[in-house]
């Protein structure tokens, strides 16, 4: 488009010389003389032309005129291809959105909501991503699931698949905001597993009220980690193992249903800890929390095992 904007300028500014040089007219009436020449308007001749002018006037139709219909003509070309591919890319995106299925949905892409997309994405989770400005999109790669909208708004929400999602992260820097989107999606799935957000303590519990299942302060766990370093700075390693390469650890949740081979079995009968992975606490279905385990602990449908390991370890758990 730059291109085309330059040729069809510099043509103006070649018959706008032109006049000037050949009939010794102003720049401005040059000007108009070369521009209605190349719209071909058709307005009556500001002064008696030259034969010279004429011969110029005849050379300037034939090469301008061509040049700026097919400057107009390739403008429009790239206008209606750029309106056809648009057009095709929401239709292709409206099909992907209906295809998510058991997908994390993070609403917000600022900092946080960068590393957590991240975070979700290292683990070859689904993710759906929405914020209302679509300029925090343009360094995303193309194969990101990403929506623009107001995530305030139901219909969004439907669309990045709230019903068919796994859970919700609503980390936009605005707890109001935050606190509207909880509620929002709380009202649309109540089963949805839903963490936030919250800048300032007075926030925390107006969002457990609105549904948040977790809410979480990025500067009281911040704080909370540097005074657990400065205080047990040998124990912070292993914390920090998490985040070492190919030996990082990872932590997951194991649900027990009929189908598990763990059923109706003590830990001591399972073999966890032969593939490497240590059972840190069992929830039970009634709510109670079992930290840490007895080895002769029994394993009931409906438990959620709390797993510790290795990455790779881990991961096999779900093959």
């Amino acid at each position: 488009m730059i291109r085309i904007f330059l040729m069809l300028l510099l043509t103006t500014i070649v018959g706008m010389f032109g006049f000037h040089l050949i009939e010794g007219w102003g720049y401005f009436d040059a000007l108009y003389m070369a521009i209605i020449t190349l719209t071909t308007v058709g307005y009556s001749e500001l002064h008696p032309l030259s034969d010279q002018g004429r011969l110029f006037v005849m050379v300037y139709l034939v090469g301008g005129v061509g040049i700026s219909l097919y400057g107009i003509a390739r403008l429009g070309e790239i206008f209606l291809r750029t309106q056809f591919f648009s057009l095709l890319g929401r239709r292709r995106m409206e099909k992907d959105l209906k295809k998510l299925s058991n997908h994390f949905i993070i609403c917000g892409f600022g900092r946080v909501g960068e590393h957590l997309l991240k975070e979700l994405t290292d683990k070859n989770h689904p993710v759906m991503v929405i914020d209302r400005n679509p300029q925090v999109f343009k360094n995303l790669p193309s194969h990101y699931a990403t929506l623009e909208g107001d995530a305030t708004d139901d219909q969004i929400l439907i669309r990045a698949g709230l019903e068919r999602a796994k859970g919700l992260a609503v980390v936009f820097g605005n707890d109001a905001e935050n606190l509207y989107v909880v509620l929002s999606a709380r009202l649309l799935k109540k089963d949805l597993q839903i963490i936030s957000r919250a800048s300032q303590p007075e926030s925390v519990s107006k969002l457990y009220k609105a549904g948040a299942n977790r809410v979480v302060s990025p500067y009281s766990a911040g704080a909370a980690k540097i005074a657990r370093i400065l205080t047990y700075p040998g124990i912070s390693e292993i914390f920090d193992w998490h985040y070492a390469g190919k030996d990082r650890m990872e932590m997951a949740e194991i649900l027990i249903n009929d189908e598990s081979p763990y059923k109706n079995k003590t830990l001591s009968e399972t073999d966890y800890q032969k593939k490497g992975v240590m059972i840190v606490a069992i929830r039970r279905s009634s709510g109670e929390l079992i930290i840490p385990p007895d080895r002769e602990t029994n394993i009931s449908v409906g438990d959620a095992l709390i797993a510790l390991g290795k990455e790779e370890a881990v991961k096999e758990l779900f093959c």
